[in-house]
């Protein structure tokens, strides 16, 4: 994973590659995936660049955690999807 703050999902957060946003606040960005693997396939963004989950905060953890809340209802509720999966890439 890139460590040096440029990395794809970097670029994504500061709106400088094209992405299908469906919630942004200060902490983070949720966006729908570009290749999904389900309908709905969306991923949480934090804005400031991590290399991965073990380089986040408790902090981090539940801003991410707080969109999740946000969004998954909305998803669900746009796909028809009975149920969620939460998956994280370290």
């Amino acid at each position: 994973m890139d460590d040096s703050g440029d990395c794809i999902f970097c670029k994504l957060t500061r709106h400088e590659v094209p992405a299908s946003v469906i919630y942004e606040d200060n902490h983070c960005m949720a966006l729908l995936d570009a290749f999904p693997l389900a309908e709905g396939h969306s991923l949480v963004l934090l804005k400031e660049h991590r290399i991965n989950i073990l380089d986040a905060s408790p902090e981090d953890l539940a801003a991410i955690m707080r969109v999740v809340k946000i969004i998954a209802p909305a998803v669900m509720k746009g796909t028809g999807a009975a149920g969620l999966n939460l998956f994280c890439n370290a």
